[in-house]
């Protein structure tokens, strides 16, 4: 009988791209442009097979421009023999914050605690307001302020420093001094009495007190007059014209003042009261 003729093919020996060297020796047996004869060229492939990309080419450094404003990253950047960037990247990186299109070295500094200009300055050449300390929340605040761009106080202060005392609610230039207690309470400089007498020389009269749902008030000789009920801290609380009867019904339980104003010549008469349902 006869053997088989069995043909083997050695792999290292192969040319696959035909370009005079084989595989064992072609760093990339499938491209004929690619060989140890081939000249290098500038595509970030090793076309002459030397181990090394891109040699013998100038390179240039490209910054990442993530944001699109035309000014590059600092921290990310690319090195390649390319003559242009490419996509993405730019020629510059003097972008301070490559995230934000409205930082830049020729954005408009805003009022945002960031610096906009990349100038190395926060919120730098803007109008400056003073803003008051208001730890109680009544409005009024104290001596204790702030310097900002903002143009409304931030949370905690306003725009005034009248409170002569920050840590009670119930004292400022609103509030109603209605007792000789050694409190100036309206914050004028002295400790104006407000009278819970009901027996008085100007002829006002209010009863009950305490009251539940309704006071009664009686003024001799005067038709035209306003009456407000109004809080310790000086809310206005109701206001009516010309009654006898102040429904107070839906009022909460409290101490409030009582003022009652002739609108014939604006005279004030001020009366403590206390609502108790």
């Amino acid at each position: 009988g006869y053997e088989p003729f069995i043909v083997t093919f050695d792999e290292t020996t192969e040319d696959a791209d035909n370009d005079g060297f084989i595989s064992s020796v072609d760093c990339n047996d499938a491209n004929p442009t690619i060989n140890a004869n081939a000249a290098e060229l500038c595509d970030g492939i090793d076309n002459n097979c030397n181990g090394v990309i891109d040699e013998g080419y100038a390179k240039n450094v490209y910054y990442f421009d993530f944001d699109g404003d035309g000014f590059g990253s600092k921290i990310d950047s690319i090195l390649t023999c390319r003559d242009t960037p490419p996509s993405g990247y730019i020629t510059n990186n003097t972008d301070c914050d490559d995230t934000r299109r409205t930082s830049s070295p020729t954005a408009v500094e805003l009022c945002d605690a960031m610096d906009n200009n990349c100038n190395g300055v926060v919120d730098e050449g803007l109008p400056l307001f003073t803003y008051y300390e208001d730890k109680d929340k009544d409005g009024f605040g104290s001596t204790i302020s702030i310097s900002t761009c903002k143009t409304l106080p931030p949370l905690g202060y306003t725009t005034n420093s009248r409170d002569c005392d920050d840590g009670n609610l119930t004292i400022n230039p609103n509030a109603l001094d209605f007792s000789a207690n050694g409190i100036d309470e309206d914050c004028s400089g002295t400790d104006f009495i407000v009278s819970t007498n009901d027996n008085n020389p100007d002829g006002l009269s209010i009863h009950p007190n305490p009251a539940s749902d309704q006071i009664f008030i009686n003024y001799h000789n005067v038709t035209d007059y306003k009456i407000d009920l109004i809080s310790l801290t000086g809310q206005t609380i109701l206001t009516d014209r010309n009654t006898t009867i102040l429904n107070v019904s839906h009022v909460n339980n409290g101490v409030y003042i009582l003022k009652f104003t002739n609108t014939s010549h604006s005279k004030s008469i001020y009366r403590m009261v206390v609502i108790q349902h």
